[in-house]
């Protein structure tokens, strides 16, 4: 029989001042789609495209590696500010920065704008990341949280898969990005950051945090590659992406593989989740790279690999209440990983994953998930020595 939790025994009680858990549950669920909503439509592709029509292919190095660094800037400096006293309204500053940063791209019309834009939305993006999964389990303090994480994970990428949003102009994708921010902002103010104590969990020891990073790593390099691709194929985007009919299929696969992903790590089986999510990555890779005929078929394996990744993405460092780890997280499987795979696509002009890419993640993302299985397996056995030791006394 399972016993009550609030995702980690260890984690002392506390009344949530908000007195109405639902409003706690549509808070956390909205701030979390407007999050992947912005990073989907703007921050992660939209400001890409839209710089280089501003700087050229040639000065895209340059932009990305704004981009990059103020990503990972953001990242490091929102883990050494984090004040569970202030960390609400730190999240409404993070998200009032995306706001600016989606505003500002679109009146750059020179290189020195688009690389201030590029700065901004690197750091307020990278820090409201960070401080957002740092107030989501004092927020929920729920058993549940794996399941509003995939709920809010999966209603953004349905939501940016619907036609009128997927197929807007460019400046109308930059406009809602700039609404999503707008409105986590707004549903900010209804949430806490504390307090909490760290997750005493096994997942967040040095060796299996560090295998966590390197199997995210590996899936998000891949899914950004493999998204490039798609987006600069005309017959993959038109066959993958473009009628009503498959944008609602990818839709619903994207909303569905995130909500289960939220449950199977309610039941403590992230390992099983990331392993599944690996193999249907690989698996798109390989037949966009051998068979690009057939991707088209194949694009519910790369959808729900992403839907299920993204979620154990925010999940992870939602539980774990670790400024340091959150940020590493998202700095280097987030940032470091997307911005490595668009240098890479952009300077080649990618037209498929090249094996060695392929083989190079899953090596990458095999010994991320071994190392976690030995971290846990130590930590097991470092238990029961303790429990031996007690009955022994």
């Amino acid at each position: 029989m399972r016993t009550p939790n609030t995702m980690d025994q260890t984690h002392a009680p506390f009344l949530n001042e908000d007195k109405s858990p639902v409003a706690s549950v549509v808070a956390c669920v909205t701030a979390i789609g407007a999050m992947y909503i912005y990073f989907l439509m703007f921050a992660g592709f939209a400001f890409v495209e839209f710089a280089q029509t501003v700087v050229g292919k040639g000065g895209m190095r340059l932009v990305l590696g704004v981009l990059g660094a103020g990503g990972v800037g953001g990242c490091v400096l929102a883990a050494r500010m984090f004040s569970a006293s202030r960390g609400r309204w730190q999240l409404v500053g993070g998200f009032a920065g995306c706001a600016a940063g989606a505003l500002v791209t679109l009146v750059a019309h020179s290189e020195a704008v688009v690389l201030v834009a590029a700065l901004l939305v690197g750091l307020s993006t990278g820090a409201t990341a960070v401080w957002l999964s740092l107030c989501l389990r004092p927020t929920l303090h729920s058993s549940r949280l794996g399941m509003w994480c995939g709920l809010g994970t999966g209603l953004a990428y349905a939501l940016c898969n619907q036609p009128f949003l997927f197929e807007g102009t460019l400046r109308a994708r930059i406009i809602t990005a700039a609404v999503a921010a707008g409105v986590g902002m707004l549903v900010a103010m209804r949430m806490r950051a504390g307090p909490s104590k760290p997750s005493s969990l096994p997942d967040y020891g040095f060796r299996a945090a560090a295998g966590w990073v390197a199997v995210l790593f590996a899936m998000v390099f891949l899914d950004t590659l493999v998204f490039f691709i798609i987006q600069n194929s005309m017959t993959l985007k038109q066959l993958s992406w473009e009628t009503p009919l498959v944008l609602q299929g990818n839709a619903f696969v994207h909303l569905c593989a995130a909500f289960v992903t939220g449950l199977v790590l309610d039941q403590r089986w992230p390992g099983v989740a990331a392993l599944v999510a690996l193999v249907l990555l690989i698996a798109s890779c390989v037949v966009l790279g051998l068979h690009i005929e057939h991707f088209p078929k194949a694009r519910m394996l790369y959808i729900a690999a992403v839907s299920i990744y993204s979620t154990i993405l925010i999940h992870l460092a939602a539980r774990g209440g670790r400024p340091v780890f959150t940020a590493v997280l998202f700095a280097v499987s987030g940032w470091l990983a997307s911005g490595l795979a668009l240098g890479i696509a952009i300077a080649v002009d990618a037209r498929q994953v090249p094996p060695f890419v392929v083989v190079l993640a899953l090596v990458v993302g095999a010994a991320g998930l071994f190392a976690r299985v030995l971290s846990l397996k130590r930590a097991q056995e470092m238990e029961s020595e303790r429990l031996v030791q007690r009955k022994a006394m």
